[in-house]
């Protein structure tokens, strides 16, 4: 239901519903909240920490032309995200990102990003990547960054790649070989490479065709010096996004896995793929 007028109401909405459609009458506050933002969509995920499940998941199509009035709008739309919860972790939608070696850390290390993005006028948060032996750091609009914090202000704020770093590395380090993760949306690319010492390479690609996200891959394995017979590529996501990529890379790499069951270990029900990974973790 919009509360403003039709004109006005130009979003395309999509909603998937995880086990129930709202809340039970018992306090929310035993329930944990998750947004995840991004330029054009907004999903958020209620769950219970001690359930194998997710509880509540929704994904909303935004038009992007004015991000911090349109997240308002959403917000505000849906009161079950106004709720007190045992806990919120918000994912924001920062495309500047910085990752800084531990042993490069100082005390003030917005220098590292001011130098990378000269004209920055965002909002920088660092976040700590102790599995990775890293930081994160990374920049936001102002007024959104404001907007949430006085909305949610128990809130965690952070990027998505800093979460799923830490829950691939773990995954890395039960393998001998080197391995090249990639969590393909319908439009974008998370990649992380992972060697024996570690993070090797992170970073997110937009994508139109197949073909371009395979040339991003290639482009990574052979940078990083991979090896197209005893290294592995692991392709995470919805089989209509993956599968085109995964016929290409087939051509070229020898050790390709795709996992099923297992991608979405918190979700369950209808279309329960199209719940984030970075959100299913959590669970």
């Amino acid at each position: 239901r919009c509360l403003v007028g039709s004109e006005m109401c130009i979003r395309d909405r999509i909603m998937t519903t995880l086990q129930h459609d709202e809340l039970p009458a018992s306090s929310s506050e035993s329930y944990r909240l998750a947004i995840d933002l991004r330029d054009t969509d907004m999903s958020y995920l209620i769950y219970h920490p001690g359930e194998s499940t997710g509880y509540i998941y929704r994904h909303f199509r935004l038009t992007g032309t004015d991000p911090v009035k349109e997240l308002e709008q959403e917000i505000y739309d849906h009161p079950e995200l106004l709720q007190n919860y045992q806990a919120v972790r918000i994912f924001l939608p920062a495309s500047q990102f910085l990752f800084i070696p531990d042993e490069f850390r100082v005390p003030d290390e917005k220098v590292y990003f001011d130098f990378c993005f000269p004209e920055n006028r965002k909002e920088v948060f660092d976040e700590a990547l102790p599995e990775s032996g890293c930081h994160l750091l990374f920049g936001d609009l102002p007024q959104r960054v404001y907007f949430l914090q006085r909305t949610f202000p128990q809130a965690q704020l952070g990027h998505r790649l800093a979460s799923l770093c830490e829950h691939f590395r773990k995954s890395a380090q039960k393998t001998e070989s080197a391995t090249l993760t990639a969590c393909i949306s319908h439009n974008e690319m998370d990649l992380f490479c992972y060697n024996r010492q570690g993070l090797v390479l992170a970073n997110t690609y937009r994508f139109q065709h197949p073909n371009d996200a395979a040339f991003y891959l290639l482009t990574v394995w052979q940078q990083t010096g991979m090896d197209q017979r005893s290294d592995r590529l692991e392709l995470w996501g919805e089989q209509e996004t993956t599968a085109p990529v995964e016929n290409i890379m087939r051509e070229y790499i020898a050790q390709i896995y795709r996992p099923t069951e297992i991608a979405y270990p918190g979700a369950s029900g209808t279309n329960a793929g199209d719940c984030p990974i970075h959100l299913s973790i959590l669970m």
